[in-house]
């Protein structure tokens, strides 16, 4: 039969302890994958909010850009809406000048540009 071993209480002491050691090790890396998982998900969810924001800035630049357009358009329109404004003056003076030969005749007089 072989000898029955023992193990010295300060044997036995050091081997508890480190598997208490063993075990708190486990708990803290288990601590540490959770806060990892957490830091992951809210980094997933930044870069999604920066994608929307990417969007959202890209959609305000092409309505930007359709409001330069707009903006142009109207520009060229007043601008066209002043000749047309020009060339009604002109002729409502034209009209003038012939309403007043008309008056003249039809008063009996010679007419004021003396044709």
């Amino acid at each position: 039969m072989l000898p029955a071993m023992t193990t010295p209480p300060e044997v036995a002491r050091k081997v508890r302890q480190l598997d208490n050691d063993v075990q708190a090790i486990y708990e803290m890396l288990a601590g540490i994958s959770a806060t990892q998982q957490r830091q992951g998900h809210r980094l997933d969810e930044i870069a999604t909010s920066q994608a929307d924001l990417a969007t959202t800035q890209a959609d305000l630049a092409t309505g930007q850009a359709d409001l330069a357009t707009t903006q142009a358009d109207l520009a060229t329109g007043q601008a066209d809406l002043a000749t047309t404004q020009a060339d009604l003056a002109t002729t409502q003076a034209e009209h003038g000048t012939k309403l007043d030969v008309i008056l003249e005749l039809l008063r009996g007089g010679p007419p004021a540009d003396g044709r």
